[in-house]
């Protein structure tokens, strides 16, 4: 969620932007200084290629910039900018053949049968939590890899909450969708999450679950 001090400096600075000039110019510098960070990083582990995240970081901005004008106010700054980003990073998949469909159906009954052991390690890196758990040397890449086999429905929830922050209002603005489908999306994708931690778990303990 947007912190509404830092938000009322953007809108300045928008509104400085878009009167134009040196000085708009400069207001515009700032915005980008201020999310250029925030914005390449949720590309990148929306299309994981470092390359292709730096080029729609780009892109968006030079949105931004074309659309500054338009922007209502009626959400925050930063889940207008991340809804271009996304829309981008979509695009991009689509047309490159990496983009995993969206499925609408339920996990199932995969945590039927998990051990006390099992319990604890998932209980303690819950949904997109567990990479901020498990963020070091030896298992964060494994649970990215795991965040990029899921379909793009369940990995765009969880970055949008659990990386990027935002309120369930900013990312049914972001995805266009009612709050309620946000709610179970994220439920849904935490548990999907969860199976993969589950698989991470046994890998690392094989003998857990006899």
């Amino acid at each position: 969620m947007a912190n509404p001090e830092e938000e009322a400096r953007i809108r300045q600075l928008i509104a400085d932007s878009v009167e134009g000039g040196k000085r708009g110019n400069a207001a515009f510098a700032q915005v980008v200084t201020s999310y250029q960070s925030r914005v390449r990083a949720f590309c990148i582990r929306m299309v994981r290629n470092t390359a292709d995240a730096d080029d729609l970081t780009q892109q968006t901005f030079l949105k931004v910039w074309q659309n500054l004008a338009t922007f209502r106010g009626d959400t925050s700054f930063i889940a207008w900018t991340i809804r271009i980003a996304r829309n981008l990073c979509i695009d991009l998949l689509r047309k490159s053949n990496r983009f995993i469909p969206t499925d609408t159906t339920e996990p199932g009954n995969a945590f039927e049968h998990v051990t006390e052991g099992q319990s604890d390690y998932l209980s303690a890196s819950a949904g997109m939590s567990a990479l901020k758990v498990l963020e070091n040397k030896e298992t964060a890449e494994k649970v990215y890899d795991a965040l990029d086999q899921m379909k793009v429905q369940a990995r765009e929830i969880l970055l949008l909450y659990h990386h990027q922050g935002l309120s369930y209002q900013e990312i049914a603005t972001v995805l266009d969708i009612p709050q309620g489908t946000v709610m179970s999306r994220l439920f849904h994708a935490r548990k999907a999450m969860q199976f993969e931690l589950r698989s991470i778990y046994e890998k690392k303990n094989p003998t857990s679950g006899e």
